[in-house]
Formats: C-alpha cells, sequence, structure tokens
C-alpha cells in the first residue's frame, strides 16, 4: 500500500475508474476548460489543437495519441454529461464554443482524489496552464479579423494569467514559451482599442518578467519596450521617453552603442521624442542611427525602415514635399525588398498620400488612396485596422478636395463599420468622428458643435480629460462655437484649452501651437484685432522654429496677420506681410507653388490700398501670367484678374491726374 500512495503521488491520477471508450479524455477536457474563461465562451478548435490533444495523451491512461475525433468526442461527452454546454456560435470564426458554469470550474480545479498526495491539486495546475496557454497560442491569429473571437482569446488569456497569479507557483513563468500568451493578451487588447488596460498590463508584465527571468531577459527587456508603446500610444509621450531612454542605457550595458537590439531603441526613442515636439532632433537622431545602420552593414529591412521613419518626420517638420519625394523613391524599394503587399509597403503608400495632400494636392492624395484601398483589403482583409484607416484618410482628402458629399458619405459609411469591427470605444473610431464633425462644421457648425461635444465626453472617458485626442476634440469645439456666430464663448474655450496644452503637453507640442493660432483668429472675430495681430506676431517665429519655415501653419499665420492688419485699416502692414510671405513661399517652397496666386492677389490689393496702384498692377500682370500658364485662357480667374489690372491702372491715372492739378 505504500508503494501505491507514492506512486499516487507522482503525478496528476484520475479518480474516476477505467475510461469508457466514449469517455476518454473527458476529464482531462474539463481540466482544460476549468482554467479557460467559460463564461465568455472557450472556442472548441483550443481543444483540438495539438497542444491540447499531446496534453491530453500524456494525461490519458492509454499509449494511444488523442486524435481530433478523441478531442471532439470529449467534447461531446463533457456536453452530454451536462458539464459544458457545446454549442454553434454566432461569429464565423469560432464554429463552436465552450461554455463551461464557473461552479464547475471550480469543482474541477479542487478535485481531490482520494489517497491522492496533498499537492496533487497544484501538479495539476502546474501542468495544465501551460499546456492551456499553449493551445491559446495555437489557435490565435496573426491577424483578428473577428473582434467577438479575439475578445474570447483575450478572456481565457486573462483567465490563464489570473490562475497563475493566485497560486504559490506561477507555471506559465517556468516554461519558456507559456509566458509569451501574456505578451500576446497585451497586444491585442491595445489594438483592440483597450490601450489604457494594455499600458497597465505591460507595466506589471515588465514587473513579473524581471521578477521571473531577471532583468537582462530578452523579453523582460521586450516587456519594458512594449510598455513605451503603449504609453505613447495613451498619449503619455514624456513617460515613453522616460522608459525607452532607460532600456536605451541597459542595451547600451549589454549590446554596445550600435548593437542592432540598441539602434531599435534608439530609433523608437528618436521617434517619441519627436512625439514630444522635438521634430528637428528626430530628424537628426535618425540620420545618425541611419548612417550606423549602414556602417556595420545592417539589414536592408531595417535600413528602409529608418528611411521610412526619416521620411516621415521630415513631412511633420514641414517639408511635406521632400517627403512626398523621398516616399516616390522608397516605395518601389520596399516592395522589392517586402513585396508589394507587405505592411511596410502599403504603409508607406500611405503615407506618400498624406504628404502630397499635405503639400497642397489633395486631388493627388484622394487619387493614391482610391488605389491604396483594394490592394489593402486584397491583403489585410476590409475589416482590418489599416484598410479602415485607410479609407479615413481618403474621406478626409475628399473634403479637402472640396468633395464635401464625397467625404461625409465616406465618414457616415466608415463609422458603423469600424464600431462593429473596434467597438464604440477605439480610438480610430473616435477620430473619425471627431473628422465628420469637423468636415460637417463646414456646413452647421452649431450642429457640428453638439457632435463633438458627445465626442469629448467619450475621449474624456476612454483616454481622460487631457489626452492630446480630448484635447483636439476640445479645440475643434471651441472654433465651431466661433463659427457659429459665438466668438466670444469661443475665445473662453480656447483660453482653457491652451491651459491644459501647455500644463499637460510638451511646451513645443504641434496642437498647443494650433491652439494659439485659433485663439488669435477668435480675438478677432470676437471684436479685438489688435490682440489677434499681437498674438500672431509673437506666435510667428515660434512656428518657424519649431515647424519649420515652409509648414502649412506657418503659412497660415501669416495669412492671418496680414488679414486682421487690413482689417484695422493699415494697408501698409497688411502689404508687407503679404510681401514677406510671398518671399517666405517662394524661398521655400519656389515659384510655382500654387499658394503664390492666392497671395499675389492680397498682395496686390493691399499694395494698391496703401496708395501704390502701379505696384499692384504689376503684381497682378505677374499674377496674370503664371495663371494663364496654368489654366485655360477661358478659365474666370483670367477675367477676374485682367479686370482688376484695369481697375488698378484706372485708380493709378485718377491719381497720377489728381497730383498733376
Amino acid at each position: 500500500m505504500a508503494g501505491a500512495a507514492q506512486q499516487e503521488g507522482t503525478g496528476p491520477v484520475d479518480a474516476r475508474g477505467p475510461a469508457d471508450p466514449e469517455e476518454r479524455g473527458s476529464g482531462e477536457g474539463a481540466e482544460l476548460a476549468a482554467v479557460l474563461d467559460g463564461t465568455t465562451g472557450i472556442p472548441a478548435p483550443l481543444f483540438t489543437s495539438d497542444a491540447a490533444r499531446a496534453w491530453l495523451t500524456e494525461r490519458s491512461r492509454t499509449d494511444r495519441p488523442v486524435d481530433e475525433f478523441d478531442a471532439e468526442n470529449t467534447l461531446a461527452t463533457l456536453d452530454r454529461l451536462h458539464l459544458i454546454d457545446h454549442t454553434p456560435s454566432e461569429g464565423c470564426n469560432d464554429a463552436w464554443l465552450v461554455r463551461v458554469h464557473q461552479l464547475i470550474q471550480r469543482a474541477v480545479r479542487e478535485q481531490k482524489p482520494p489517497g491522492s498526495s496533498p499537492d496533487i491539486r497544484t501538479q495539476r495546475r502546474n501542468t495544465v496552464l501551460p499546456a492551456a496557454a499553449h493551445a491559446l497560442l495555437e489557435v490565435w491569429p496573426d491577424t483578428a479579423h473577428d473582434q467577438d473571437h479575439a475578445q474570447r482569446l483575450r478572456a481565457s488569456a486573462r483567465s490563464l494569467a489570473t490562475h497563475d497569479q493566485d497560486g504559490e507557483s506561477h507555471p506559465l513563468w517556468q516554461d519558456d514559451t507559456a509566458y509569451t500568451l501574456l505578451f500576446r493578451l497585451g497586444t491585442s487588447a491595445g489594438e483592440s482599442g483597450d490601450i489604457s488596460w494594455a499600458r497597465t498590463h505591460f507595466d506589471a508584465l515588465r514587473s513579473l518578467a524581471h521578477q521571473h527571468l531577471g532583468a537582462d531577459h530578452p523579453h523582460t527587456l521586450v516587456a519594458r519596450s512594449e510598455l513605451s508603446r503603449w504609453q505613447s500610444r495613451a498619449g503619455d509621450h514624456a513617460g515613453a521617453v522616460q522608459t525607452l531612454e532607460s532600456l536605451e542605457a541597459d542595451h547600451i550595458r549589454l549590446f554596445g552603442y550600435e548593437g542592432s537590439e540598441t539602434l531599435v531603441t534608439r530609433h523608437n526613442l528618436a521617434v517619441e521624442r519627436g512625439e514630444t515636439g522635438d521634430t528637428h532632433g528626430t530628424i537628426a537622431a535618425l540620420t545618425e542611427i541611419l548612417a550606423a545602420r549602414q556602417r556595420i552593414g545592417a539589414s536592408r529591412g531595417a535600413v528602409l525602415a529608418t528611411l521610412h521613419n526619416l521620411s516621415y518626420w521630415k513631412g511633420v517638420a514641414g517639408d511635406a514635399a521632400g517627403a512626398a519625394a523621398a516616399y516616390r523613391e522608397l516605395i518601389p524599394v520596399m516592395e522589392e525588398e517586402f513585396g508589394a503587399d507587405a505592411d511596410g509597403t502599403l504603409t508607406a503608400r500611405h503615407n506618400l498620400a498624406r504628404w502630397l495632400g499635405e503639400a497642397g494636392n489633395p486631388a493627388e492624395a484622394v487619387s493614391l488612396l482610391e488605389a491604396l484601398l483594394p490592394d489593402q483589403t486584397r491583403a489585410l482583409g476590409p475589416r482590418h485596422l489599416r484598410a479602415l484607416t485607410t479609407r479615413q484618410s481618403l474621406a478626409r482628402w475628399q473634403g479637402e478636395a472640396s468633395e464635401t458629399d464625397k467625404a461625409i458619405d465616406g465618414y457616415q459609411g466608415l463609422i458603423p463599420d469600424m464600431g462593429e469591427v473596434l467597438g464604440p470605444d477605439h480610438p480610430e473610431l473616435l477620430t473619425a468622428r471627431h473628422n465628420l464633425a469637423h468636415l460637417q462644421a463646414r456646413i452647421d457648425p452649431a450642429a457640428a458643435a453638439e457632435d463633438l461635444a458627445a465626442i469629448i465626453a467619450d475621449r474624456t472617458r476612454v483616454h481622460g480629460p487631457h489626452h492630446p485626442d480630448t484635447l483636439s476634440s476640445r479645440h475643434s469645439h471651441a472654433l465651431c462655437l466661433g463659427w457659429a456666430g459665438e466668438p466670444q464663448k469661443a475665445v473662453q474655450a480656447l483660453e482653457d484649452v491652451l491651459r491644459d496644452q501647455r500644463h499637460h503637453l510638451a511646451p513645443e507640442d504641434s496642437g498647443t501651437l494650433s491652439s494659439r493660432y485659433s485663439l488669435a483668429l477668435m480675438r478677432g472675430f470676437a471684436g479685438a484685432p489688435q490682440a489677434a495681430i499681437a498674438e500672431l506676431q509673437e506666435l510667428l517665429p515660434d512656428q518657424e522654429r519649431i515647424l519649420g519655415p515652409s509648414h502649412p501653419q506657418v503659412l497660415a499665420t501669416f495669412e492671418a496677420l496680414g488679414h486682421w492688419q487690413g482689417t484695422t485699416g493699415d494697408a501698409q502692414a497688411a502689404s508687407d506681410t503679404y510681401q514677406a510671405l510671398l518671399t517666405h513661399i517662394e524661398r521655400h517652397l519656389g515659384p510655382d507653388h500654387l499658394a503664390t496666386l492666392s497671395v499675389l492677389d492680397k498682395l496686390a490689393m493691399w499694395r494698391g490700398r496703401a496708395g501704390h496702384p502701379r505696384e499692384a498692377v504689376r503684381i497682378l500682370t505677374r499674377m496674370l501670367t503664371d495663371t494663364r500658364r496654368l489654366v485655360d485662357p477661358a478659365h474666370p480667374n483670367v477675367a477676374i484678374i485682367t479686370n482688376n489690372i484695369a481697375g488698378w491702372l484706372n485708380q493709378a491715372d485718377i491719381e497720377e491726374h489728381r497730383h498733376r492739378r
């Protein structure tokens, strides 16, 4: 008897008698189900996975491997015994779901066969948790098109994580692969839109990895890197920078300043510093990293990744045309290296469209996005986040190209699809709602203000009141108040936004600069043009320093400054400002930039009103020549410019005649 007792204590033992052929593995199947989320529903393919069948074979009393038929029969037996509910899924990916009552799960976990060793439950737990983790990883797709399916996988992964932490032993961390499920859980949750949870999860995972694997273990370092990623996505760019700076120091210690792992972290840190407003520092750092990768013979993919980001940040710095040109050169090389359907290649095509739009070519951006969307849909599926993001960008640039009806229709079709795929609180869905309201403000600013108020409430609930996205919606809401005829309310709201931005965002954040610009405009509309002029004059050098001299916001500030100077009756100051703007455009964007014609028109008007009609004629004559070169001679603008020339010629003749008298 003593020998029998010792043998019983060597491993998990089923308390049942000899197995009925139809019930082979049913007890082991119940053990698997007992540690997963039986309330949300366990995807039935998990029980027929290679990992699950290997564990069922190991736990079985016979030597024959458990095959898929045996595993499916196990589920049928448990269902017949009313231990589980095995039912068809409403989704298309799960096929069938397994649901288990929590009381049954608890009874299975706490079962202790008579005469077994005291630690039999711990022994069972130490084998079933890793087995369930391996099975989950096996059935977890790389790209989740079905969000219900992904939610069930996450629920079961959370259940395993809880069971692992609740015991004295931690079997998930004692298996070389099982704990990677915890990383997959955090990434999936974040990509589904639960960014705050992902950030908290990876913060905890960093501590757990340090505890179980050691400070310098590769997965501990990965956990810290992932933490920085979700800090960034949550809008905590300062926190992400701090995390990456600490990680960079450890990578340098472990791998050297130009080790491949170190360069990845330096790359991420450079990008994150750009998000805090240090755009030019980011470009300098990425340029250094590019040189280092080329010098050490890094993979072509790593070099292209740096070129990709370098092109993007040049666009952010205000050189949209330069960024677009860089992407035109980069995309064919990426197609050759990664393939036309690779995620990075498709993203580069998306960015090319963006920077063409930002450079003043929204129609070309629309054309490129219309070509990109079917390729993305074919490669990734119509419900993939990147395909949905491209639809959003397409609607945005349709709006910028004055295709307002198409843009509104695009957003109205997109938002329900995003809600179905991503859920109502996903950041991309909230962005789509924000953009639609911003677009509709052109038609009905009062109604758009109401929509934005609802979006602010949702973004505050999801992100918090001081997240950049929440502040952006508050900014747009304030502008809508002004456009709806309440500029004083707009001024007050923008002052509140600007105060919070200065307190919670980096000093050089582009959103803060944008709010300063909007506040100056609204002060002018509220009857204080001199205050608007003073604020715009103060803003302009900050914009040029932070954004770069060719950034569209810099040009818009010049334009607004000239407008308000003219409105106050100071035609000379207005003409001087428009002359400075013209020189600025020609120096930084070239003499043929589309904005030149509009500036020439304003410059001619204010030079004429400042008492220089002959100069107005000279400026308009140049404008007429440029216009005829760009448009059909019968275009209405040609006649308008010709009439304006005649008007200023007449004014010059009148003034000269008056002087002669």
